[in-house]
């Protein structure tokens, strides 16, 4: 008998800097990243920079082992250079560039200027950093020169990081003749115009496998600009429009439905009307459809005939495996129509009913016990004083448990069995 080789889970080396770039760096960047360029492989680097100070050697941290001061001056012996690991993802972030000193873009210009020569990178992330005025910070511009040299580049996020369609523009010029897998531009203040840049993009890239566009200033004009790039796309099979307004976007999303390599779409939260919601199930039921995963949590309904619509879905499509289906306002009057669909559907795995808090858990459960087979079931309970998930009740746990014993393969977000 052949015995099953165990999978080894592939993880590339991850240099993150959390720093205010505001003094000069007394360690020498080019020489730390060519020194571990030929070292053992480690799986994760964390360098901090807040003091600056050398015989601190609690500064940098590798896998939480110290790295000490001799070290990075000697570097590592010939013979022990076959053995090369090369930094391939960089991440910035936590830092302050709302500051009007003059050192932290030159210091922040340096580091960029060294990661263009350092040609292996193929990952950079760029969030979560205080910028005061995105239009005006230059550090776009020394990013978007390092996108342009560095033909290696596969994997950009640059979510929450205050970027506008000024600066967006800049960075796409550069991006058209990349081979771009992953794009993520969440949380951030762009708006319609840009999507026409975006939309030359998409026209132009044929690897991009993850496109996450939620949480900006984007309406249903805005959808329109980029639906024949997302409809023509050979690779594109996520796309996350989450948290935008796209009202009246019903027959983009017909269009974008029409990609046969699109089987993620998170449209939650985005104010769907009855419209929207026909053109979406027209798309959701056609036999050529592919999603595998649709979120369209947080959606206003306003009339039953929508939940006639989401209904339709789940009766017909045929390639679903997960919705989620959070704050639709489900209780006993409009439930019928959704759980009757759900009782005949043989393919949807993996349900999400968070924050309907009008559906009784013990009726949720019931039915899932009795009447379907899943994997995966998501029914957490909501705290409308403070607007956060909150745990479940004892009672509720003791439902759980119930359930639990009697279909212990499904799992349960929110509680940890085997710790109560």
């Amino acid at each position: 008998m052949m015995k099953n080789k165990k999978k080894t889970e592939k993880r590339e080396d991850e240099l993150i800097i959390e720093t205010n770039f505001s003094q000069k760096i007394n360690i020498n960047i080019e020489e730390y990243l060519f020194i571990h360029k030929y070292n053992k492989p480690f799986k994760k680097y964390i360098f901090y920079r807040d003091n600056d100070n050398i015989e601190n050697k609690t500064n940098i941290l590798i896998n939480n082992d110290k790295l000490y001061k001799i070290y990075l001056r000697e570097g590592i012996p010939y013979e022990k250079r076959s053995q090369k690991k090369i930094i391939k993802k960089i991440v910035i972030k936590n830092n302050d560039f709302s500051k009007s000193n003059i050192d932290i873009l030159f210091h922040f210009k340096e580091f960029i200027e060294m990661l263009i020569v350092y040609q292996n990178l193929e990952k950079f992330a760029f969030y979560l950093n205080n910028i005061s005025n995105s239009d005006n910070f230059k550090g776009w511009k020394y990013i978007s020169k390092l996108f342009y040299e560095n033909y290696n580049i596969r994997w950009i996020n640059l979510r929450n990081s205050f970027l506008t369609d000024k600066s967006l523009e800049i960075i796409i010029s550069n991006l058209l003749d990349k081979r771009i897998r992953y794009l993520n531009l969440c949380n951030n203040n762009l708006t319609d115009e840009v999507m026409k840049k975006l939309e030359i993009f998409l026209e132009k890239n044929s690897t991009l496998k993850r496109l996450y566009l939620g949480y900006n200033k984007i309406t249903s004009k805005g959808l329109f600009y980029i639906q024949e790039g997302i409809k023509r796309h050979p690779n594109l099979n996520l796309l996350q429009l989450s948290g935008c307004f796209l009202r009246n976007c019903g027959i983009s999303l017909k269009e974008i439905l029409e990609n046969n390599n699109l089987c993620n779409l998170f449209i939650k939260n985005v104010n769907l009307n009855l419209v929207d919601f026909q053109f979406l199930s027209y798309g959701m039921i056609k036999d050529d459809c592919v999603i595998s995963y649709l979120d369209i949590g947080f959606n206003t309904l306003e009339e039953n005939e929508e939940y006639e619509e989401i209904s339709k879905i789940i009766k017909y499509n045929k390639s679903l495996k997960k919705l989620c289906l959070d704050g639709m306002k489900l209780n006993m009057k409009n439930y019928l129509p959704i759980f009757t669909s759900i009782y005949k559907n043989k393919n949807i795995e993996c349900y999400s009913f968070n924050q309907n808090k009008d559906l009784r858990l013990e009726g949720i459960l019931n039915f899932f016990s009795q009447n379907k087979i899943i994997k995966e079931l998501s029914v957490i309970p909501w705290d409308t004083k403070i607007e956060k998930y909150k745990k479940f009740s004892k009672d509720e746990i003791k439902l759980l448990k119930i359930f639990h014993k009697k279909n212990p393969k499904v799992k349960i977000y929110g509680i940890d069995f085997e710790k109560i």
